[in-house]
C-alpha cells in the first residue's frame, strides 16, 4: 500500500506539472508567462484586435477633421498683420545718423513722397493693411498712369536710402523707368517699389509725374465724393466745442474750404517738438485750437488738418516723404536729401486731380524748438 501510494503521488506531481505556467517564447517578453489557453487563443484575436484598431483610428480621424474646420483645433489668429493697419515706426530725424539718402535732378524740390496714413482709428493715423494695397505689376513701358501729360521728371539716385522697397517719387506719379529690378504699383498710395527685394545704393532711375493744378481749377471741383474715397471720410464725431469752428471755415467750395481750416489750424498751433507720428484724438485737435496752451508738433498740426478735413467732407489723409531743401543744390544743378528733409503734410483728394499734397508749417515756433523744417517750404 506504501508503494502505492507513493506512485499515485508522482503521477499527482507530473500532473501539476503539465498544467503549470511555461515562459511563452512568442509575443511575450523576457519574464512575462503565459499559461497554455493563452498561446492558442492569441492566434485568433489578432486580426480582431487589429480590425477594431483600424475602426478607432478612422473615427478619431474624422472627429479631428470636423474639429479643424469648425476652426476648435487650429482657430484663426486673433490678429492678421496683411489685414491690418498698423501703426508707423519712425526715427526722429535729429536722432537719424546725418547721411545723404538720395540726390535728385530735378526742378521739383519735392515732396518726394514715400507712403501715407490713411486709416484713423479714432485717435491715431495708420498704415493701411497690406492685402488693401492692391498692387500691380509694372510693365516693361513703366507707365502707371497713362494719358496724364507729364509735367515734372527727376533722376533720382539711390545713397544711404537703403532698406525700402518704396522709390522717393512725386505728386501723381505718370511712370518710372530704370534698369534691373521688376516694379510693383500701389495704386491706393500712388507709389511704386521693386517687386522683390530692396533699394541699394547707387541705383538710379527715372520719374515722371503731373503738373499741379492751378487754384481755378482745384475751385471748380463740386459734386459728390466719389463712391471709392468715401473710406477716406471716415471720422469720429465732431466734439461740440469746435462744431461752430468748423461751421465758421466753410467755404463755396471745398479748395477755399480746406484753405481755411488749414489757415486756421497753422494760425493757432505754436510749433514744439519733433515732428514724428503720435496719436492725435479729437480732443488733441479741440485743445490745439481752443485750449489755453497750443503747442504741438509739426506732425500734430498734420494730423489735425487732415482729420477736420474729413469733418468738413473732403477726403484725406497723411503722407509723408522728403522735401528737398532748395539751398542745397550741387553744382549739376541736383539736390541732396538727408533724413533732416523728412516731412509730413495732409494730402487731400479732388476728382479729377486726384491726392494733392499741401506742405506748410505753423507760422509760429517755440524758441529751440527741435523742427527740423521749421525755415523751409512754409507754404
Amino acid at each position: 500500500r506504501q508503494r502505492d501510494r507513493h506512485e499515485q503521488g508522482e503521477a499527482r506531481d507530473v500532473a501539476d506539472d503539465q498544467r503549470a505556467p511555461r515562459i511563452e517564447a512568442r509575443g511575450k517578453g523576457p519574464g512575462q508567462w503565459a499559461g497554455q489557453d493563452d498561446v492558442k487563443a492569441s492566434v485568433p484575436c489578432q486580426p480582431r484586435r487589429a480590425a477594431r484598431s483600424i475602426v478607432v483610428i478612422g473615427v478619431l480621424t474624422v472627429i479631428l477633421a470636423g474639429a479643424s474646420t469648425q476652426g476648435f483645433l487650429f482657430p484663426k489668429p486673433t490678429f492678421n498683420p496683411a489685414s491690418t493697419a498698423q501703426l508707423p515706426k519712425t526715427v526722429p530725424p535729429t536722432n537719424a545718423p546725418d547721411r545723404v539718402l538720395f540726390t535728385v535732378a530735378s526742378q521739383s524740390t519735392g515732396p518726394y513722397r514715400v507712403g501715407v496714413l490713411d486709416v484713423y482709428d479714432g485717435e491715431a493715423w495708420r498704415f493701411a493693411p497690406v492685402a488693401d494695397a492692391g498692387l500691380t505689376d509694372v510693365d516693361s513701358s513703366g507707365v502707371v498712369l497713362p494719358n496724364v501729360q507729364t509735367g515734372v521728371t527727376a533722376d533720382i539716385t539711390i545713397a544711404g536710402y537703403t532698406g525700402s522697397a518704396v522709390l522717393p517719387s512725386t505728386y501723381r506719379l505718370i511712370g518710372v523707368v530704370a534698369q534691373g529690378p521688376k516694379f510693383s504699383y500701389d495704386k491706393r498710395s500712388d507709389t511704386v517699389r521693386v517687386a522683390q527685394g530692396q533699394l541699394i545704393a547707387g541705383f538710379k532711375y527715372q520719374i515722371a509725374s503731373a503738373s499741379l493744378p492751378k487754384v481755378e481749377q482745384l475751385q471748380a471741383v463740386v459734386g459728390a465724393v466719389p463712391k471709392n474715397q468715401e473710406p477716406f471720410l471716415e471720422a469720429p464725431p465732431i466734439p461740440a466745442r469746435l462744431q461752430p469752428v468748423l461751421a465758421d471755415l466753410k467755404r463755396a467750395n471745398n479748395w477755399d474750404t480746406f484753405v481755411a481750416l488749414r489757415q486756421k489750424i497753422l494760425s493757432s498751433v505754436v510749433a514744439n517738438g519733433a515732428g514724428i507720428p503720435k496719436p492725435v484724438p479729437p480732443s488733441r485737435v479741440e485743445q490745439l485750437l481752443l485750449g489755453d496752451d497750443k503747442q504741438g508738433s509739426p506732425y500734430e498740426a498734420t494730423a489735425a488738418i487732415a482729420l477736420m478735413s474729413r469733418w468738413m467732407g473732403i477726403p484725406s489723409r497723411i503722407g509723408f516723404g522728403f522735401q528737398a531743401d532748395p539751398t542745397a543744390k550741387a553744382p549739376d544743378g541736383s539736390f541732396t536729401v538727408r533724413p533732416k528733409d523728412a516731412i509730413s503734410y495732409p494730402e487731400v483728394y479732388f476728382d479729377g486731380y486726384g491726392w494733392l499734397p499741401v506742405t506748410g508749417l505753423p507760422e509760429k515756433a517755440k524758441a529751440n524748438s527741435s523742427n527740423t523744417n521749421a525755415t523751409k517750404n512754409k507754404d
